[in-house]
């Protein structure tokens, strides 16, 4: 909540020392910043989404009331599973999967963003039941955390066999023989 810095710059931008404008963090976690990010930038977004599930979900504000539908709690619940999901959609194809050769941010990135909103809805699942509130709000959640659950799924399968090391390490740095 405190940071406001810029985010990282493309790998070969890096590596190749040219200097180029990134969007901050803050512009990084709207839907209209996603287009300028790289990897590495995807996954510092992705960090800080989580950090503020974490946030909300062990450290309530005063005002919280989980046991009313309208509460802070909720709202707070809502405006994150929304960035969330408007980040998933606003992805660059740079950072969608499936890509050609995947790149090792780009799968964390996707796995953080899933396993987000599963610890999201996890807790408002428990704490819905728990208030016995709307069965629309266990549905949603209930849908939302297998749907997450299935997207890692599928990754998974889809780099099982990908050796990360090999497409993350230029191959001058990689032992003969293992490409």
């Amino acid at each position: 909540m405190q940071i406001h810095t810029h985010l990282p710059c493309s790998e070969e931008a890096y590596e190749q020392g040219q200097e180029t404008s990134t969007v901050s963090l803050e512009d990084g976690l709207r839907p209209s910043g996603a287009a300028g990010l790289s990897p590495f930038a995807g996954v510092v977004v992705v960090a800080t989404m989580f950090g503020r599930v974490l946030r909300h979900l062990h450290r309530p504000d005063a005002e919280d009331a989980d046991d009313k539908a309208n509460s802070e709690f909720w709202k707070r619940h809502r405006n994150i599973d929304n960035m969330l999901l408007s980040t998933a959609l606003y992805l660059p194809p740079h950072l969608r999967l499936p890509a050609v050769s995947p790149n090792p941010n780009t799968v964390y990135l996707h796995m953080c963003l899933h396993a987000s909103s599963i610890s999201l809805h996890q807790v408002a699942l428990s704490k819905a039941e728990k208030n016995q509130l709307s069965l629309d709000l266990i549905a949603e959640s209930s849908v939302r955390c297998f749907t997450a659950a299935a997207e890692i799924t599928r990754i998974m399968r889809m780099i099982a066999h990908t050796n990360l090391e090999a497409v993350s390490l230029p191959s001058y740095l990689l032992p003969q023989g293992s490409i």
